[in-house]
């Protein structure tokens, strides 16, 4: 969801919803899914290799830790059954006769 480049995943889409939201999406979709460093942890400081430490004293967000034991990783386990290209398949919502580019629809199975 993040790399040194970016910010980081909690400022790009907060610790709700949308956030588990998008974990959901990179545990389900085919392809490596990239979590960040502190990113299960909640951590907010944004740094890269270049950096030999962090420089906030941040500790784990417990709920955001608890949070993905509970909704993400049961997912991660089971990406043997949908992390495969063969059947995977996206699709264009259509709204008023337009592309939805904020909803996302696919399906990875027969």
């Amino acid at each position: 969801m993040n790399n040194p480049d970016e910010e980081t995943a909690i400022a790009q889409f907060g610790d709700g919803d949308k956030y588990f939201g998008v974990c959901t999406l990179l545990a389900t979709m085919p392809g490596l899914p990239m979590f960040g460093h502190g990113q299960l942890e909640g951590y907010r400081e944004k740094y890269g290799m270049e950096y030999r430490r962090a420089y906030w004293d941040e500790k784990p967000d417990e709920r955001m830790v608890s949070e993905h034991y509970r909704k993400i990783f049961p997912l991660l386990r089971k990406r043997h059954l949908f992390s495969g290209v063969e059947h995977f398949e996206l699709f264009d919502m259509y709204r008023d006769g337009h592309v939805q580019e904020s909803a996302f629809a696919y399906v990875n199975g027969d």
